[in-house]
């Protein structure tokens, strides 16, 4: 089976700018994007399309769901790398987000949570989290563990005990705090211990 898709079908999936560096190669003419063995999910789509596609007493819909699904199939095996919709920050919650930051970092012998922090700072909940993930690339709770996990590398490093490292960064139980440094790092703090000639 063969599938044809018109550059009007594809912008309105892809986005014109896709569509055109996509459709480029072949110079505005027909061009084979891709063309992989028929998986069993495209077999089966396959089999649903009626033989005569001008079957009038055929669901349309159907059709149609079955055709795109055919096409998501081939495209999926290409390196589109669509651009990601990046949400739009204005200057006053940017501001709010590096605020929250040196919270965390200020704070992080505390048990703060999102919504404490969310308050502190003035945003809801989920620009906060939106926010972080746009701005510094993580979670607020994958930051503050971060921050954690360094700044007991470092005290450790200046011989300060495991109990007293892990009561610094937050931790009450210096056996949860041993785990989730070993987890982080792959060794456990008593390697990191003292300074080292």
């Amino acid at each position: 089976m063969r599938l044809l898709i018109g550059a009007e079908m594809l912008a309105y999936y892809l986005g014109s700018e896709m569509a055109c560096r996509l459709l480029l190669g072949g110079k505005g003419g027909v061009q084979q994007l891709a063309h992989r063995p028929t998986t069993g999910a495209s077999l089966a789509h396959i089999n649903a399309l009626p033989r005569e596609m001008e079957d009038e007493s055929q669901d349309k819909l159907q059709t149609h769901i079955h055709v795109l699904s055919l096409l998501a199939e081939q495209l999926r095996h290409l390196d589109l790398q669509l651009p990601k919709r990046m949400p739009r920050h204005c200057q006053r919650d940017i501001d709010k987000l590096d605020e929250a930051r040196a919270i965390l970092e200020t704070r992080m012998n505390q048990s703060l949570t999102v919504p404490e922090l969310a308050a502190a700072v003035g945003l809801n909940e989920s620009k906060l989290r939106e926010g972080f993930r746009h701005r510094f690339n993580k979670s607020p709770h994958r930051l503050l563990l971060e921050m954690r996990m360094k700044k007991a590398w470092q005290l450790l490093e200046t011989g300060c005990q495991v109990a007293e490292a892990a009561y610094l960064v937050g931790y009450e139980h210096p056996s949860n705090f041993s785990a989730a440094f070993s987890r982080f790092f792959g060794c456990v703090p008593k390697s990191v211990f003292g300074p080292k000639y």
